[in-house]
């Protein structure tokens, strides 16, 4: 399926080094803009994003400096509501450069954690369906490689691999997916009171 999803990145109020840099190749990779998260709420970020047309965004937590969760929000009104989390594993950056609007999004994988992830992003990305681009890249999801999958926990396995890949077949980023937990309904603000956003 294509998309063109009219969202913006930020991250969790410490970001570490390697945060930033899955931020900035996500960002190229789907042609969303950057939001600085400084000392913002999530709510003044979303603010920001609808004062500019945007109508969702993904925050970047870290973890042990390390990218940890990637947190799939929906604009309502003047605030938001959490659609899914995707927990990350690992991920590879690779010397490739380009700018993209759009992404085509494939599964390839055959496991139960490929089809989840499929199902998630499109269903997150639904609004945004369009039907042709010039400039998209495509999202292959696949099963997550064994030699990654022998490093991780098993509690809550459903693994998946996000790969980033340009027109001429290049690869420009990896991402190695634990799980995916979507939230039924959406998680509201206000259930978060008192916890760190």
């Amino acid at each position: 399926m294509l998309f063109s999803p009219r969202m913006a990145l930020t991250t969790s109020r410490r970001p570490s080094h390697l945060t930033n840099r899955l931020m900035k190749v996500l960002s190229a990779a789907l042609g969303a803009p950057i939001y600085r998260r400084g000392s913002s709420t999530l709510d003044e970020i979303a603010k920001a994003c609808k004062s500019h047309g945007l109508t969702s965004f993904i925050v970047i937590y870290t973890r042990r400096k390390r990218p940890s969760i990637l947190t799939c929000c929906r604009i309502i009104n003047d605030s938001y509501e959490i659609v899914g989390r995707i927990f990350i594993i690992d991920f590879e950056v690779y010397p490739i450069k380009g700018v993209f609007t759009d992404v085509f999004v494939k599964l390839n994988g055959q496991s139960i954690g490929a089809r989840i992830l499929y199902d998630f992003l499109c269903k997150f990305w639904s609004p945004y369906r369009i039907t042709k681009s010039k400039r998209y890249i495509t999202l292959v999801i696949d099963d997550l490689p064994a030699e990654i999958k022998r490093r991780t926990k098993k509690e809550k396995l459903n693994p998946a691999v996000m790969r980033f890949v340009t027109p001429h077949g290049s690869m420009m980023l990896e991402i190695f997916i634990h799980h995916v937990h979507e939230y039924f309904p959406p998680l509201k603000p206000e259930v978060n009171k008192g916890r760190r956003k």
